[in-house]
């Protein structure tokens, strides 16, 4: 509307100025008439004359009414209502991206949860198998020991007494033990008892295997052929004692692999005593 404006105004400043123009040239008369007029005519005429419109009062005009006719466009067609859709598709994005991600944060935490649910059931259920295996497997270890003939001349016997105290057998089981006489501290020490020559493999002897059911018994003997009275006078009075020692190596029937290693005593600190029997040592037992 303002460019359609300012283009009639411009048309008519350019007729007003070729009408200005004209008109002065009516209105001045030429010369060779009024010389010819007076001589016919003895007084001069004035010409008629027509007022018209300065162009600046003609330009107000029409402004003032294209400002009008503005006016009454404006208020025939009033400016359409404040288009809101995209605020409320902004605010629809907004809401639902917070919904992914508050499901999303749901899901890991309800995941996280059953994970921790499962890894604890699965830990009872490990715990109480093992707890099923640890009541019910086989266990092989030494029952007791004892000497025999101690206060004789020799040769003196040394009896071992393994056991299976658990509730299956025991398989494929297997054994080595020894007899020495050593200081009575050797029972604290976690030294190893065994003579040199074990550690040459090539040289042991194969051991043979066996089965033990629960509640069976089997004895072993290890012969001791001289101790001086010296030593046996160092065994009563627990300066010296006499050590029996060895392992156990067998399956139970869960297939797992065992392993007993034991150490007793007779003299020493426990004493020697009367009939014979060894005590358990402070150190050198194990078992799993």
């Amino acid at each position: 509307m303002k460019k359609t404006r300012g283009m009639l105004i411009f048309a008519l400043m350019l007729v007003l100025s070729c009408g200005a123009r004209a008109q002065s040239q009516q209105n001045s008369p030429p010369q060779n008439q009024s010389a010819k007029l007076g001589t016919n005519n003895g007084a001069t005429q004035p010409n008629p004359s027509m007022i018209f419109p300065i162009p600046q009062e003609i330009m107000d005009a029409i402004a003032a009414a294209i400002d009008r006719a503005d006016e009454k466009h404006d208020a025939n067609h009033p400016p359409p209502p404040r288009d809101n859709s995209g605020w409320w598709f902004n605010f629809f994005l907004v809401s639902f991206t917070g919904l992914l991600v508050a499901t999303g944060a749901g899901q890991c935490y309800l995941i996280f949860r059953t994970l921790k649910a499962t890894e604890k059931s699965a830990n009872a259920a490990q715990a109480s198998a093992e707890a099923v295996v640890g009541q019910l497997r086989a266990y092989v270890s030494v029952v007791s020991a004892k000497i025999h003939g101690f206060d004789g001349e020799g040769p003196y016997r040394v009896q071992v007494r393994i056991g299976n105290t658990g509730q299956t057998p025991a398989f494929e089981m297997s054994g080595e033990n020894g007899v020495t006489i050593r200081e009575a501290e050797i029972s604290r020490s976690k030294e190893e008892l065994w003579p040199p020559e074990r550690q040459h493999t090539e040289k042991r002897v194969p051991r043979s295997k066996s089965s033990q059911g629960p509640g069976v018994v089997s004895d072993s003997f290890i012969t001791i052929q001289q101790i001086s009275a010296e030593g046996k006078a160092a065994v009563r009075d627990g300066r010296s004692a006499i050590f029996a020692y060895g392992e156990i190596l067998y399956r139970d029937a869960f297939s797992n692999d065992r392993i007993t290693k034991y150490r007793l005593m007779y003299g020493g600190g426990a004493g020697a005593n009367a009939e014979g029997l060894f005590a358990i040592c402070e150190e050198g037992n194990e078992t799993t």
